[in-house]
């Protein structure tokens, strides 16, 4: 009985899950960086 495809699925879940979150907090670190609420700016790389 093979088990190597179970593990495949639980690690695109963990990936797609950090990318979200990484993508998320990274939106919100350069929103505050841009209205003024953290004292260092986080600069856009296309704006």
């Amino acid at each position: 009985m093979e088990r190597r495809g179970q593990l495949e699925f639980i690690e695109m879940k963990y990936f797609f899950m950090g990318l979200l979150i990484g993508l998320l907090g990274g939106l919100i670190l350069v929103k505050l960086g841009i209205i003024g609420t953290l004292p260092f700016k986080v600069p856009l790389v296309c704006g």
